[in-house]
């Protein structure tokens, strides 16, 4: 293999704890909003806002929040190399085992 052989792997959950709460509050509030101007009929803002846009904004907002709540932490350990990962989050990060001078438990 080019990249070497992976010695270690492991994948497992973020956990946002109550960080999830906060995440929750800007759809949870868009949404009630929605409903707010389409079901009760009480416009939001000054001129309001188009059914269409809040819509729109209300499913992208969960979409994003729903999509955060499934972020991984997978790290991988080559002979060559460690990378750490945020699966759906952002890109890897590579180290070169080499470059490694100490390591801590905790």
């Amino acid at each position: 293999m080019a990249d070497g052989a992976v010695l270690f792997r492991e994948k497992q959950p973020f956990h946002l704890g109550y960080t999830r709460i906060a995440l929750a509050i800007p759809p949870a509030a868009l949404v009630i909003i929605t409903c707010r101007q389409m079901v009760w009929h009480h416009p939001w803002g000054n001129p309001p806002t188009s059914d269409g846009n809040l819509v729109f904004l209300s499913i992208l907002l969960v979409l994003v929040y729903i999509r955060l709540l499934t972020v991984r932490i997978v790290t991988e350990l080559r002979t060559d190399r460690l990378s750490v990962a945020m699966k759906g989050l952002s890109r890897r990060t590579r180290v070169a085992v080499a470059d490694i001078r100490s390591a801590v438990s905790g």
